[in-house]
């Protein structure tokens, strides 16, 4: 059987090649998608800040709903506390040479010309205790530490760009607004470098950090001493971090480890986790203690490796019909051989393992290529994702075996399953039948694929109608789902579609042209099987590409519309580094002449229940006095006043439809940091999108986490930056609300004035940022399954060389064949285009309906999606005509004497 494999394959090679460019393509995607979730694992920061220390402990920062099996944990956006006895623990340990506690909050400083200065790559800047600059370890390179609340260190980087050196005074932007300070230090790390190189870092009193973090005298801690977090002002306790930097009453983020000397620093983790036995608590140490000092980069790792989950997914999903649609053309063109092997008494078990022999063959002869072409993949996918700011710069590919086994593995396993079922049928017909069945094959399909083909078609329908219950972008989300239901039951149900769509078809190209449209036309109805494969591939294209641009063309068209459509204010102030605004900005601009409404909004989170499992909602912080006069939300039952009443909150159309929520409606749901509340829906509304799905009373939402304060001091949700500010300006002063505007963006550093479209424009932008990762996974599919386009007209075009041999010895030209070559083409793409955008635009209509509760064809991507067709088409054309010329070469009578079925 191994003989008769390879002789089969030595007399096939275009069909081998074909196979094996397949699965080559799927392997080198598979493996590149392996390969950059192994990188964005194994990725650390280039820096860590608590390098010096032997631990870092912080509050878990995961909420954990259930217990055992039934456990969900959900990340927190704002993580708890550590309480000041908490420390003490810490610093009771045996081994411990110091705790020091930090609390990063946000510190920007000013240059001289007035602009904010962000981080490093438009990274955060922080300010921290003076205390916290030995965990990583900063070392002053000139002047020294803070000593009066009113000086500060900036590390090397920042002083630089900020033109500053000790004994300059700088502005800094807080929370608590901005204020000048002495720059008393300059700071750079122990190994040379000027600065973390994501993130700047401003060092003041610990006095001082903990009035500019917003913390002192608010939100206490439980747990706290009691004391006013002043000690170590003065440099007195600084020394061994005695006291919470940054934070109050000894309120900490984190808890940074020091290790006394002939204490090793994994034996001090141990001990560590050994004392505390609290689940609630973590011990970090090595990657894990990097990332939490680096957050914005440990983010951009997370996310850029989990996109890479979901294309693997896809992908091999696809690669089912794209390695299936090769391996049926396949046995297609083989199906005399196979009727020839069944006549002389050879058994289907003995062709199933030849066919499997092949599989096999075809499968390790493209892994390693397949591998090696992921290579190139995985760094051009690093390129765009860093490029796009996306992924960090640690973010760096790691090759090794682990993706080549996994590719090659799930290249093999792919392909057995699609060569096999390909061959069933085939090996299954009795030998008196084979011969009349490679004559011309009866059925164009087998009815358990009929019925395959109507329970995903049926599960797709079913999808759809869930998807348009819960709405909103949960509600798009599950069309991908859809799409790829869709996409299976046509590809299964492609022969019955060719045969059906083939007739206008071809009955249009035989209108055109009589005597190559007739023949093209008669080809393609005699070979429904072969066509129906070339058909599948290009549906799969269309579909793939409408899906990725009218889906989302229509959620960004309709997040862009709701945004200009609810905010009313006249102007709307902004970060300019995107940050946020301090919250003096809002009071500040109270003040301002022409002024007649300002409101505040701040974005935060909140944690409900979606499709019974709890996950992270937008959620919007509010003053329900002035937030109607500025945004219009639509709202469809109850008051946006209502909010102001405790416990009460106002929740989207689409969150509360799915729970089947109205005014007056009780639920449960935790805060950003955790705490548990018991709401009642006050209000719901329509334009969520872009915004939130729960929108709370800025002193209500802080009232409710005090009140849920446990044990491990959860702080509530902290003081922090507004999003935006929004004024309404008084009848007839426009113009000197402006005028006041531009005199108080030259004085608040950061701070930047729009009108309502630029605001609109700006959200736009923002949108368009955010999806870059989803196109970038969608265009690699795309580009997948273009592939696999070309692939199987050039493989279903060059096997016909006897045909051609035919039509050339009986009088046709080289030209009239090309001419019928291309007309079958163009009925192929036909078919294709029709199939795959009926698939798109079901999409279109339920993404619709979803997020508007029309499902009519709107936001059609007009410019773009008939170029991606041509693109298509010329794409096909050019793959059938050049197959066709390669077939044309040989003589007529060379290729009637040399062509084998």
């Amino acid at each position: 059987m191994l003989r008769l494999t390879l002789s089969t394959i030595r007399t096939r090679k275009i069909g081998f090649a074909g196979s094996v460019a397949s699965v080559l393509v799927a392997v080198a995607l598979i493996s590149a998608c392996f390969m950059m979730i192994q990188s964005g694992l194994s990725a650390t920061p280039e820096v860590d800040r608590f390098g010096d220390t032997a631990a870092v402990v912080r509050a878990d920062t995961d909420l954990h709903v259930g217990s055992g099996d039934d456990e969900e944990t959900v990340p927190l956006e704002q993580p708890p506390r550590l309480s000041a006895a908490r420390l003490a623990e810490l610093r009771a340990v045996p081994g411990v040479a110091a705790v020091v506690a930090d609390t990063p909050f946000y510190a920007q400083a000013v240059d001289r010309h007035g602009a904010s200065l962000a981080g490093p790559g438009d990274g955060p800047s922080w300010g921290h205790g003076w205390p916290v600059a030995r965990l990583t370890p900063f070392v002053l390179s000139a002047g020294r530490g803070p000593e009066a609340d009113d000086e500060v260190v900036l590390d090397a980087d920042l002083a630089r760009r900020a033109s500053v050196r000790p004994g300059d005074e700088v502005r800094v932007v807080t929370v608590a607004g901005t204020q000048r300070f002495r720059v008393s230090g300059v700071a750079r790390l122990a190994t040379g470098r000027t600065g973390l190189p994501t993130q700047s870092a401003l060092f003041f009193t610990e006095r001082a950090a903990a009035r500019l973090s917003g913390a002192d005298g608010t939100d206490r801690a439980a747990g706290s001493d009691g004391s006013d977090g002043s000690d170590g002002a003065d440099g007195s306790d600084g020394a061994d971090g005695s006291n919470g930097a940054g934070g109050v009453d000894g309120a900490a983020e984190f808890a940074g480890v020091l290790a006394r000397p002939g204490t090793s620093g994994a034996e001090l983790a141990d001990r560590l986790r050994q004392t505390l036995r609290d689940p609630g608590l973590r011990v970090l140490t090595g990657d894990e203690r990097a990332r939490a000092g680096t957050p914005e980069t440990a983010e951009k790792l997370e996310y850029s490796t989990e996109l890479f989950g979901p294309m693997a997914g896809i992908g091999g999903f696809l690669a089912v019909f794209v390695i299936g649609g090769t391996f049926g053309l396949s046995i297609l063109q083989r199906r005399r051989e196979i009727a020839l092997l069944r006549a002389i008494g050879t058994t289907p078990g003995q062709i199933r393992r030849m066919i499997a022999g092949e599989a096999v063959v075809v499968a390790l002869v493209a892994a390693l290529p397949g591998y090696a072409l992921s290579v190139p993949l995985a760094h051009l996918l690093r390129a765009v994702l860093v490029g796009q700011g996306l992924a960090p710069p640690e973010f760096v590919v790691v090759t090794g075996p682990l993706p080549l086994v996994i590719g090659g593995g799930a290249g093999l396993l792919l392909t057995l399953l699609s060569a096999l079922t390909a061959v069933r049928q085939a090996a299954r017909v009795r030998p008196a039948e084979a011969l009349q069945e490679a004559a011309g094959p009866r059925r164009v399909m087998t009815l358990p694929r009929l019925l395959f083909a109507l329970v995903m078609l049926g599960g797709g329908a079913v999808i759809l109608a869930l998807s348009q219950h819960l709405g909103g972008e949960v509600g798009v989300a599950f069309l991908a789902l859809v799409v790829i239901l869709f996409i299976g039951a046509a590809g299964l149900l492609s022969p019955v579609l060719t045969r059906v769509l083939e007739r206008p078809a071809g009955a249009a190209v035989r209108a055109v042209t009589r005597t190559t449209g007739w023949l093209a036309h008669a080809n393609s109805a005699a070979a429904v099987r072969r066509v129906s494969s070339a058909a599948a591939a290009i549906m799969i294209s269309v579909a793939m590409a409408g899906y990725a641009l009218l889906v989302t063309a229509v959620l960004n068209d309709t997040t862009a519309a709701q945004g200009r459509e609810r905010v009313v204010a006249d102007r709307v102030l902004v970060s300019r580094n995107g940050l946020g605004l301090p919250p003096g900005v809002a009071d500040a601009t109270r003040r301002l002449p022409g002024a007649e409404t300002v409101s505040a909004v701040r974005a935060t989170s909140f944690v409900s229940y979606v499709l019974g499992t709890p996950d992270v909602l937008p959620a919007q912080l509010v003053d329900p006095d002035t937030i109607g006069k500025v945004l219009d939300l639509r709202v469809l039952e109850g008051s946006l006043a209502a909010v102001k009443e405790a416990g009460t909150v106002a929740v989207s159309r689409t969150h509360a439809g799915e729970h089947d929520w109205h005014v007056g409606s009780r639920f449960h749901g935790w805060l950003a940091d955790g705490s548990p509340v018991d709401l009642r829906v006050g209000a719901v509304f329509d334009r969520g999108l872009g915004f939130a799905d729960i929108v709370l009373a800025r002193t209500e939402a802080r009232a409710e986490a005090q009140a849920g304060v446990r044990t491990e001091a959860r702080a509530g949700i902290r003081a922090g930056l507004d999003s935006a500010v929004l004024i309404r300006a008084r009848p007839g002063h426009a113009e000197e609300l402006d005028r006041a505007l531009a005199a108080f963006e030259r004085e608040q550093p950061g701070v930047r004035a729009l009108d309502r479209e630029e605001y609109g424009g700006a959200a736009e932008t923002s949108i368009e940022r955010n999806i870059t990762g989803t196109y970038l996974v969608l265009a690699v599919l795309v580009s997948f399954t273009a592939v696999s386009l070309v692939n199987t007209l050039v493989m279903g075009t060059a096997a016909r060389t006897r045909e051609f041999a035919l039509l050339r010895a009986v009088g046709a030209s080289r030209r009239q064949i090309v001419r019928m070559i291309g007309w079958e083409t163009g009925i192929v793409l036909a078919i294709g285009v029709v199939v795959g955008t009926v698939i798109a635009c079901v999409a279109l209509a339920g993404a619709n309906g979803a997020l508007s509760g029309s499902m009519m064809l709107t936001g059609l991507p007009m410019p773009l999606y008939p170029l991606v067709l041509a693109g298509v088409a010329v794409m096909g054309l050019a793959s059938g005509l050049l197959a066709a010329g390669m077939a044309l070469l040989s003589r007529p009578m060379d290729a009637l004497g040399g062509a084998r079925e």
